[in-house]
C-alpha cells in the first residue's frame, strides 16, 4: 500500500513511468494494470486505458475494481454495448464474490443457492428428489 500511495502523490507523467516500470516487473499484477488504466483514462488516453482495463481483466475476469472503472470510461464514452457486456460481467463477479464468502449453512433456502449460482453463470438443472420418495 506503501508505494501505491508514494505512486498517487505523483504527477501524472512521472505516475504513468512508475506504473509502467512496475508492470515491467510484475506484469501480472492485476492492481498495477488497473491503475495505470485508471491514469490513463484520466488523461484522456481512452485507447490505451481500454488496453490496460482488457489486460487487467484478462488476468482476472472478475476483478470488481477493474470492471467497475472500465464500465465508468465506456458510459462517459457513449459506448453503450460495452457497457452492457461489462455490467453482466461485474453482475457474475459480484455473484461469484458473494457465493464465495458465503458457508453452505448462510443459504436460506434451496431457491436462494440456485439463484446465487444462476446468478454467478452457473446453470442448475432441478435436483432428482425421486430417491427420497
Amino acid at each position: 500500500q506503501r508505494g501505491a500511495d508514494s505512486v498517487a502523490a505523483l504527477p501524472a507523467d512521472q505516475k504513468r513511468i512508475a506504473l509502467t516500470r512496475a508492470i515491467e516487473r510484475h506484469p501480472q499484477n492485476i492492481v498495477l494494470w488497473n491503475m495505470l488504466a485508471v491514469l490513463l483514462h484520466e488523461l484522456l488516453q481512452y485507447e490505451a486505458a481500454a488496453r490496460a482495463f482488457e489486460k487487467a481483466l484478462s488476468l482476472n475476469p472478475h476483478h470488481v475494481p477493474s470492471l467497475t472503472a472500465y464500465i465508468a470510461m465506456q458510459e462517459a464514452r457513449g459506448i453503450h454495448s460495452s457497457v452492457r457486456t461489462l455490467e453482466r460481467q461485474k453482475r457474475k463477479a459480484l455473484a461469484i464474490v458473494k457465493l464465495a464468502s458465503r458457508s453452505t449453512r448462510d443459504v436460506a433456502s434451496r431457491k436462494e443457492a440456485e439463484q446465487l449460482l444462476d446468478d454467478a453463470g452457473f446453470t442448475c438443472s432441478p435436483l432428482d428428489n425421486s430417491h427420497t420418495k
